[in-house]
């Protein structure tokens, strides 16, 4: 790998937003019909702000907060992207460093299709994207942005048996006590080593208090 390329990736500025239940995408109950009032055009920048400012706060207050300062509910993901590099060169002396905007769990949006395009429209030579939770229709459509950028697929082979069981090996003993349990063992092997399905089982199951 590029050693250039390996210092540049290590020292840029890393944005990381979400679709899951932390930032999940605010509804609301109207006629007993569930409504999603974010607007779809901004619910990429929105989190983007909250990552880069204000991690410590509910993702629902800050949004609240800040559409009552606002004449509008909508944020152009090009000016937030812009505001954060003005804070990132303040705080790091004007040096050049990148950013790596992190996606996860994009179908959540309910709106991946226009996510996905804003994300890609701010790739530079400035800034990386990273995107996790793709439909295969998303990844499809990847193809049309080909021309500009360098996509390069990565996907999350099965773990085996063996992998599952180093895996186990590496959290706390209460925990292995818990998966090592017959019937928890049997669903792991049902999740046919698909990552996501583990990492709930397991998480799951450190939550889970013995009497």
């Amino acid at each position: 790998m590029d050693e250039d390329f390996v210092k540049t990736f290590r020292s840029a500025v890393g944005v990381t937003v979400t679709f899951n239940y932390d930032t999940k995408v605010l509804i609301h109950s109207r006629n007993n019909e569930v409504v999603i009032y974010e607007d779809p055009q901004s619910m990429l920048a929105f989190r983007m702000l909250y990552s880069h400012f204000c991690r410590s706060r509910k993702f629902e207050d800050f949004h609240e907060s800040l559409c009552n300062l606002m004449k509008s509910k909508k944020i152009k993901t090009e000016d937030v992207m812009k505001l954060i590099f003005d804070d990132i060169n303040d705080n790091f002396d004007n040096d050049g460093r990148q950013v790596i905007l992190a996606i996860d769990e994009l179908r959540m949006s309910k709106h991946d299709k226009t996510v996905l395009s804003q994300a890609c429209s701010l790739i530079s030579s400035k800034t990386f994207i990273i995107v996790t939770h793709l439909s295969r229709a998303r990844l499809q459509e990847l193809s049309t942005y080909s021309g500009k950028l360098r996509i390069c697929p990565v996907y999350l082979p099965p773990l085996s048996e063996s992998d599952i069981e180093e895996l186990i090996k590496s959290l706390d003993e209460e925990v292995q006590k818990r998966l090592q349990e017959p019937h928890v063992k049997s669903l792991l092997i049902d999740t046919n080593g698909v990552p996501r399905l583990i990492q709930f089982v397991v998480r799951y199951m450190q939550t889970i208090k013995i009497t």
